[in-house]
Protein backbone atom coordinates (compact mmCIF):
# COMPACT_ATOMS: atom_id res chain seq x y z
CA UNK A 1 0.00 0.00 0.00
CA UNK A 2 1.29 3.44 -0.92
CA UNK A 3 1.05 5.86 2.01
CA UNK A 4 2.15 9.00 0.18
CA UNK A 5 1.81 9.12 -3.59
CA UNK A 6 3.53 12.52 -3.79
CA UNK A 7 6.91 10.78 -3.49
CA UNK A 8 6.46 9.81 -7.15
CA UNK A 9 5.98 13.42 -8.31
CA UNK A 10 8.83 14.83 -10.41
CA UNK A 11 9.12 17.86 -8.12
CA UNK A 12 9.05 15.89 -4.84
CA UNK A 13 11.99 16.64 -2.56
CA UNK A 14 12.29 14.61 0.66
CA UNK A 15 13.00 16.51 3.87
CA UNK A 16 15.97 14.23 4.60
CA UNK A 17 18.30 12.77 1.98
CA UNK A 18 19.32 9.24 2.99
CA UNK A 19 22.55 7.58 1.88
CA UNK A 20 23.95 10.54 -0.03
CA UNK A 21 25.94 12.36 2.67
CA UNK A 22 29.21 12.31 0.72
CA UNK A 23 27.53 13.60 -2.43
CA UNK A 24 25.62 16.28 -0.50
CA UNK A 25 28.86 17.42 1.16
CA UNK A 26 30.68 17.62 -2.18
CA UNK A 27 27.94 19.74 -3.76
CA UNK A 28 27.43 22.01 -0.74
CA UNK A 29 31.22 22.48 -0.44
CA UNK A 30 31.36 23.52 -4.10
CA UNK A 31 28.52 26.00 -3.55
CA UNK A 32 29.75 27.29 -0.16
CA UNK A 33 31.61 30.35 -1.55
CA UNK A 34 28.20 31.87 -2.36
CA UNK A 35 27.76 32.45 1.38
CA UNK A 36 30.74 34.83 1.23
CA UNK A 37 29.42 36.53 -1.91
CA UNK A 38 32.08 34.75 -3.97
CA UNK A 39 31.41 32.89 -7.20
CA UNK A 40 30.89 29.18 -6.56
CA UNK A 41 32.43 26.33 -8.48
CA UNK A 42 30.49 24.77 -11.33
CA UNK A 43 28.85 21.48 -10.39
CA UNK A 44 28.34 18.68 -12.86
CA UNK A 45 26.36 15.74 -11.53
CA UNK A 46 26.30 12.71 -13.76
CA UNK A 47 25.39 9.06 -13.47
CA UNK A 48 22.71 6.56 -14.38
CA UNK A 49 19.02 7.41 -14.18
CA UNK A 50 17.45 7.17 -10.77
CA UNK A 51 20.55 7.39 -8.57
CA UNK A 52 19.60 10.72 -6.98
CA UNK A 53 21.44 13.41 -8.97
CA UNK A 54 18.46 15.75 -9.15
CA UNK A 55 17.52 15.11 -5.52
CA UNK A 56 21.06 15.89 -4.32
CA UNK A 57 21.24 19.06 -6.42
CA UNK A 58 17.85 20.37 -5.27
CA UNK A 59 18.54 19.48 -1.63
CA UNK A 60 21.92 21.24 -1.75
CA UNK A 61 20.30 24.41 -3.13
CA UNK A 62 17.56 24.16 -0.50
CA UNK A 63 20.22 23.87 2.21
CA UNK A 64 22.15 26.83 0.81
CA UNK A 65 19.00 28.95 0.61
CA UNK A 66 18.59 28.52 4.37
CA UNK A 67 21.92 30.35 4.75
CA UNK A 68 21.65 32.79 1.84
CA UNK A 69 18.26 34.14 0.83
CA UNK A 70 18.88 34.73 -2.86
CA UNK A 71 20.64 31.87 -4.59
CA UNK A 72 20.28 31.97 -8.36
CA UNK A 73 19.94 28.55 -9.93
CA UNK A 74 18.45 26.92 -12.99
CA UNK A 75 16.85 23.51 -13.24
CA UNK A 76 16.99 21.81 -16.63
CA UNK A 77 15.23 18.53 -17.28
CA UNK A 78 17.43 17.08 -20.01
CA UNK A 79 14.77 14.53 -20.95
CA UNK A 80 12.57 17.46 -21.90
CA UNK A 81 15.20 20.04 -22.96
CA UNK A 82 17.77 17.86 -24.70
CA UNK A 83 19.27 20.19 -27.30
CA UNK A 84 21.92 22.80 -26.53
CA UNK A 85 19.49 25.56 -27.53
CA UNK A 86 16.69 24.18 -25.33
CA UNK A 87 19.07 23.95 -22.34
CA UNK A 88 20.22 27.55 -22.81
CA UNK A 89 16.62 28.74 -23.19
CA UNK A 90 15.63 27.05 -19.92
CA UNK A 91 18.63 28.54 -18.12
CA UNK A 92 17.76 32.03 -19.39
CA UNK A 93 14.14 31.58 -18.27
CA UNK A 94 15.17 30.43 -14.79
CA UNK A 95 17.99 32.90 -14.16
CA UNK A 96 16.88 36.04 -15.99
CA UNK A 97 13.20 35.49 -16.64
CA UNK A 98 13.73 35.87 -20.37
CA UNK A 99 11.80 33.62 -22.73
CA UNK A 100 13.65 33.25 -26.02
CA UNK A 101 11.16 30.80 -27.48
CA UNK A 102 9.04 33.63 -28.87
CA UNK A 103 10.47 34.65 -32.23
CA UNK A 104 11.40 38.26 -32.84
CA UNK A 105 8.82 39.92 -35.11
CA UNK A 106 10.08 40.61 -38.60
CA UNK A 107 9.42 44.05 -40.07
Amino acid sequence: MIRDGTVFDDDHLPSTIVGRNRHMNEVTDALAPIQEDVRAENCFLFGPSGVGKTTVAKAAVRELRQEVLEVPYAYVNCWQDYTRNAVLEQISRDLVGVDHTTPTPQS
